[in-house]
């Protein structure tokens, strides 16, 4: 990675200095290196920023080079999870695409080691409502953090959904949880 975006090198030999290692983990590179300098490219260099997520589709793909690929894609994964998914949509390639969206609609099936749940839920059909109500506010690229919880919060109540946190939009808990109020027209 650091050879096909030579302006990480910087950010990869302080992030090794800082943690006193000479090879930091999948994680370190994407969460600490990758995405401070993805976040910087967004919004400025739209062609760096397709360059990168090309690199990234095929690590997505294929993972990398060196064994466990499995963690390059876990992390990769990671990394996804802590960016604002409507801001990079649009320079996603098909199998990124496919990871979000099932991150996006992944339910919990055990709530231990015994206990299956949600087995009532046709995942099918849980994910056809999630494309319908993405594609009412616009698609992905306006599916915010408070989109995506509003959107959450109605499909857990409409399939049962146990297990995920989803709260009222505008109501004391989704207050407590450092969400920002919502007008009740928004709701």
């Amino acid at each position: 990675m650091i050879e096909r975006i030579p302006p990480l090198r910087s950010l990869y030999e302080r992030e090794t200095e800082c943690h006193n290692e000479r090879s930091p983990s999948a994680y370190s590179v994407f969460s600490f290196v990758l995405k401070p300098y993805l976040e910087t490219q967004l919004g400025h260099d739209d062609a760096e920023v397709q360059r990168i997520f090309d690199l990234l589709e095929h690590l997505a793909n294929y993972g990398d080079d060196q064994p466990p690929s499995g963690s390059v894609q876990n992390e990769l994964g990671v990394m996804m999870e802590e960016l604002d998914l409507w801001r990079v949509w649009r320079f996603l390639g098909p199998k990124m695409r496919a990871n979000d969206f099932e991150g996006i609609t992944w339910l919990p099936e055990w709530s231990d080691r015994v206990t299956q749940i949600n087995q009532h839920v046709d995942k099918a059909q849980y994910q056809k409502r999630w494309l319908e109500e993405i594609e009412k506010i616009g698609g992905f690229e306006r599916l915010t953090g408070i989109q995506n919880m509003k959107i959450r919060y109605r499909l857990v109540k409409e399939f049962d959904v146990v297990g995920l946190r989803a709260f009222e939009p505008g109501e004391a808990r989704w207050l407590l949880e450092g969400l920002p109020p919502v007008p009740p027209e928004e709701r």
